[in-house]
């Protein structure tokens, strides 16, 4: 009796997305790839996070020429990811290449600014008043913020401020004037 093997085709990947070297990414993509096995096997596709190899999802039982997919949730804003796939059929596993993409960057924004928008009476400290603001960034970096004259001459400046934070500057003032301000 004469007995033999096949050879198992290995699976692979193809159609990455978010495509390699995207920009403008959400924070939490859906990452997909399509995968193909020769000898039609159904598979499962581990997504790995390429920084670290700590595995972010697992779709499974996929069909060939079908697509693969899992949330990557929490992302920072702004920020470049590597991302590949490991393929299994019941006979083995290929790994895909790596794959990058840069998330957006989302604007900070700012609110509750002290004195508020003609505000009256404002009293003074000496002969400084104290500017304020809150300052949030939805991407939890921290924030240098600048404090200006109407005139755009630099009042002073907030450095590191945490997300969520209050920044301030004392301004020097002068008894029952106007003054406009802007961060």
């Amino acid at each position: 009796v004469y007995s033999f093997t096949t050879l198992n085709q290995l699976p692979t990947a193809s159609n990455p997305s978010p495509a390699d070297l995207a920009t403008g990414i959400s924070l939490n993509p859906t990452l997909s790839v399509q995968v193909n096995d020769g000898d039609g096997d159904v598979m499962d596709v581990t997504f790995y996070d390429a920084s670290d190899d700590s595995v972010i999802g697992t779709d499974t039982s996929i069909s060939s020429g079908n697509t693969a997919s899992v949330v990557w949730n929490g992302l920072n804003g702004g920020t470049l990811y590597s991302w590949y796939v490991n393929i299994t059929d019941s006979f083995g596993s290929s790994l895909s290449t790596n794959w990058q993409f840069t998330t957006i960057n989302t604007a900070p924004w700012m609110n509750n600014p002290t004195p508020s928008p003609g505000a009256t009476d404002v009293p003074l400290s000496g002969n400084y008043v104290t500017l304020s603001i809150d300052v949030h960034d939805p991407d939890g970096n921290d924030l240098d913020v600048y404090f200006y004259n109407g005139d755009d001459s630099l009042i002073g400046s907030d450095l590191n401020v945490a997300d969520g934070g209050t920044a301030t500057v004392d301004k020097f003032a002068s008894e029952c004037r106007i003054y406009e301000w802007y961060v």
